[in-house]
């Protein structure tokens, strides 16, 4: 898998779970924390696509673009968030 789609899918999850929590009724003392949630998700959404665009404009031969250590983090990142929104929508 590349960079930028592993960014770019990294960016849609993340976009996700800032949408989801919109959608169900929590406790008005929780409100806040959910907020803040919300918040870092979105954050972390847009810094997401900003390196999945990044490395769409920059060339194949680019360092970035055949870096390991990045692709094994945005690697474990997915991997590791795929399966929380998993386990959080099955438990």
């Amino acid at each position: 898998m590349s960079i930028r789609f592993l960014a770019l899918y990294l960016s849609g999850l993340l976009g996700l779970t800032c949408i989801l929590p919109s959608l169900i009724t929590v406790v008005p003392d929780a409100e806040s924390a959910l907020s803040a949630a919300q918040g870092i998700c979105a954050v972390g959404a847009a810094l997401s696509a900003a390196v999945g665009l990044l490395c769409g404009w920059l060339s194949v031969e680019h360092a970035v673009n055949r870096s390991r250590l990045l692709r094994s983090v945005l690697v474990m990142l997915a991997i590791g968030w795929t399966l929380f929104l998993l386990l959080g929508v099955i438990g």
